[in-house]
């Protein structure tokens, strides 16, 4: 059998600063980029049976 899962603990102080900072702080890529990784996406989404 398998073992129960604990709950995920609240962040707090620091720890939770940290997080904050690290989700807001994404990278942008731009439309050419996005356009490319949309056109590989679609390819292997075509020749995939899943």
């Amino acid at each position: 059998m398998a073992k129960p899962i604990k709950e995920t603990p609240i962040l707090k102080g620091q720890d939770a600063v940290r997080f904050q900072r690290q989700m807001t702080n994404s990278v942008k890529i731009s439309d050419d980029a996005r356009k490319k990784m949309q056109a590989n996406f679609d390819k292997i989404q075509s020749i995939s049976r899943f």
